[in-house]
């Protein structure tokens, strides 16, 4: 059986990003989302959500961009303005240099958890924003942190090496090759992080796709991948919404890319095809759920 989580990163980065995947569930293929407790939006989406009973809501862990949600000093992990460190490059950098500690980032975390347990009802599932959350150091404490809260499932987003299909058209090779080479980086870590998920007895989907194509995901793909499938349980990675006003206060590459996303995720050719070709959408609650009955 193949069934499918269509898994909408930033919910809660702005309005528009949260009403295009609002949109996105009740007239698409999206079946869940992962929020951002830090951001502006973040009241707003989970309020929108609330009328989205088979929308599954997860954690997007946030360590790079906005401000923090503890009120406990953070030595390291923020810069003179209070602000996370911008990329994931310079959090790395000042944890090789040990500019900030594990201990730090851990206060962070936990206190992002706590506010999405307070505000949402059922906490399905953890990933990061630009997938800080496998970083090394950082992976095994977020699953720690995820038994400890029950939240029973992450992603591992490890792309096999034909995940990916063809360069989309219109998109240069100088885009595509390094976002290919992000996605193999990224697979190759996760490699040696199969086993503390089982340590922790958190759960993955069994294949991941949505590295490369981020910015690039479109019909063509979505109908690549659809027929492309393996049996079991795939999660694919996406960013629709749209780039409204309040999306020019945010950094963020990703700008009118989540319009066409979304245009794509809700096209009714793509949502029929699922259908064609027997491809159960479900979210993280029914994915743990069928994990748990068996």
């Amino acid at each position: 059986m193949k069934r499918l989580i269509v898994n909408a990163d930033d919910f809660g980065l702005t309005r528009g990003i949260s009403d295009g995947i609002i949109e996105g569930h009740r007239s698409g293929l999206i079946t869940s989302a992962t929020v951002m407790v830090n951001m502006a939006a973040f009241d707003y989406a989970v309020e929108g959500a609330q009328g989205c009973p088979n929308l599954g809501l997860g954690i997007h862990i946030n360590l790079i961009d906005g401000r923090p949600v503890s009120t406990q000093p953070l030595p390291g992990l923020v810069n003179g303005e209070g602000k996370f460190l911008g990329s994931v490059r310079r959090l790395l950098q000042a944890l090789l240099f040990k500019q900030v500690s594990l201990k730090t980032i851990e206060l962070e975390v936990r206190a992002q958890i706590e506010k999405a347990l307070r505000s949402i009802k059922e906490v399905t599932h953890i990933d990061g924003h630009k997938h800080i959350h496998v970083a090394p150091g950082i992976f095994p404490m977020i699953l720690r942190l995820a038994r400890e809260y029950r939240i029973r499932a992450a992603r591992l987003p490890a792309e096999d090496r034909l995940a990916p299909g063809r360069r989309p058209a219109g998109v240069p090779w100088t885009q595509w090759i390094p976002q290919r080479m992000n996605s193999r980086a990224i697979s190759l870590a996760c490699l040696f992080m199969k086993r503390q998920l089982t340590y922790n007895n958190v759960i993955t989907p069994d294949h991941f796709f949505g590295v490369t194509h981020t910015g690039f995901l479109d019909r063509a793909f979505l109908e690549w991948m659809l027929h492309a499938l393996p049996d079991g349980v795939s999660e694919l990675m996406c960013h629709p919404g749209y780039a409204g006003e309040d999306l020019k206060e945010v950094r963020t590459r990703l700008r009118e890319q989540r319009e066409s996303e979304l245009r794509a995720l809700t096209d009714p050719l793509a949502v029929a095809l699922a259908r064609a070709l027997n491809v159960q959408l479900i979210n993280y609650r029914d994915f743990i759920g069928s994990r748990v009955r068996a």
